[in-house]
Order: structure tokens, then C-alpha cells, then sequence
């Protein structure tokens, strides 16, 4: 018989077993208490022979890595298009920054200008 990978995430290793009443041959995963996928392989009884079904068993893996590669791909893909949304973000606010800094300037400079002006009006008055 052929071998049996195990989990390529936990490291559990699957056996054959037999039914115990009807006899069928089916492969029982053994994962670990940690792996992610420890619900979701429900390899029970099959219709197909013990050899397919290793098979089967034995390129999940390469289905898992490239569906977690896409899922990873994806993740980078979201990462990049927030980075340029943070660095957007961040140079607007540096403009909107430096306007209000500018503005603030403005603001100082008409106050210092009214208040000589001011002064200068009153000293006209006297």
C-alpha cells in the first residue's frame, strides 16, 4: 500500500481504517489539537478504492499551498493598496498641515498688524 502523507499543516498523520460494519476502507486523519484544518477533513467512507483514496489524501496538499498562497497573495495585494492609502493620507494631512500652519501665520501677522494699527488709531485720537 501506499504511503500516507501527513497533515502538511500540524503534522498528524492519517491511517487506514475499516468500518466496522460494512467493512469499507477509509482514511482516518489524525491532526493535532492546533491544526486549522482539524474539522474540516472529514475523509469517511468513500466509494472509491483505498489507493485513490490515498491519492486523493496525498495531493491535498498542494490544493491547501495554493489556496493559501492566493490567500496570502491577496492579503499582500490589501496591504500594498492600504500603504498607499496611508501614505496618501499622511501627505494630505502634511499639505492640510502646513495650510493650517500657514494660515495660523496669517492669523498671527493680521493680529500683530490690527493691534498697530489699532495703538496707531488710538495715539491718533489722543
Amino acid at each position: 500500500m501506499k504511503e500516507i502523507k501527513p497533515c502538511p499543516f500540524c503534522g498528524g498523520r492519517a491511517v487506514v481504517e475499516q468500518h466496522p460494519l460494512n467493512g469499507a476502507l477509509y482514511i482516518s486523519p489524525i491532526h493535532k489539537k492546533t491544526c486549522p484544518f482539524q474539522s474540516l477533513d472529514s475523509w469517511l467512507i468513500s466509494d472509491k478504492p483505498i489507493k485513490k483514496q490515498i491519492k486523493l489524501w496525498n495531493k491535498r496538499e498542494s490544493h491547501y499551498e495554493k489556496t493559501i498562497k492566493r490567500a496570502i497573495k491577496d492579503l499582500e495585494n490589501e496591504k500594498k493598496a492600504y500603504d498607499r492609502l496611508r501614505i496618501e493620507e499622511a501627505t494630505r494631512s502634511q499639505r492640510h498641515f502646513s495650510e493650517y500652519m500657514a494660515n495660523e501665520a496669517a492669523i498671527e501677522e493680521m493680529k500683530r498688524h490690527l493691534d498697530g494699527w489699532t495703538k496707531k488709531k488710538g495715539s491718533e485720537n489722543d
